[in-house]
């Protein structure tokens, strides 16, 4: 398993494991599928490289978390309901680090994400960001070649509504 994969599982574990009333949740950018509320979202979504050696890179990656809050009352009930949630789900992913060799996850920002829709419909969004970062080191061709091949096999083939590739991954608690 590939190490933004494991980051993002870690991240959403944690959060399930902490928010426990949370109804739904997923590895994706967004809440598009996660109807229930409260909801939540976990995705790497960027990340950029720094040149150590010819063949070492520090990757830094953000991690996002989508948090979604439904109060019909108004929006005052609602930003009482999502300000605990942004700072408790930023306090429940700082320093963690899942296992992994990667740094421990600090904060770096956070935003009201919220659309007209959103708002009509008595919802509140905000994304939270988190960054770390790990060691890229050059790798064998074997080792490249199965990183390839794995990701494309997640990948449907033309007429098929089937996947042929899935994982559950189950990260151990800290």
């Amino acid at each position: 398993m590939d190490i933004l994969t494991l980051i993002e599982q870690g991240a959403l574990d944690r959060l399930k494991t902490k928010l426990a009333g949370v109804k739904a949740a997923g590895i994706q950018r967004d809440a598009a599928g996660l109807f229930v509320n409260p909801a939540l979202a976990a995705a790497v979504l960027d990340g950029d490289f720094e040149r150590i050696t010819d063949t070492t890179y520090k990757a830094g990656v953000t991690v996002s978390v989508l948090l979604k809050f439904k109060q019909l009352q108004g929006e005052e009930q609602r930003r009482k309901g999502i300000n605990p949630l942004v700072i408790g789900s930023t306090l429940a992913l700082f320093g963690q680090t899942f296992g992994l060799q990667i740094k421990p996850l600090r904060p770096l920002r956070f935003r009201n994400v919220t659309t007209v829709a959103d708002q009509e419909a008595g919802e509140i969004k905000y994304l939270v960001q988190l960054g770390t970062s790990f060691t890229l080191k050059a790798e064998g061709e074997e080792a490249i070649d199965d990183l390839l091949r794995v990701g494309l096999d997640y990948f449907l083939k033309p007429g098929d509504a089937t996947l042929d590739a899935s994982d559950l991954v189950e990260i151990g608690k800290s």
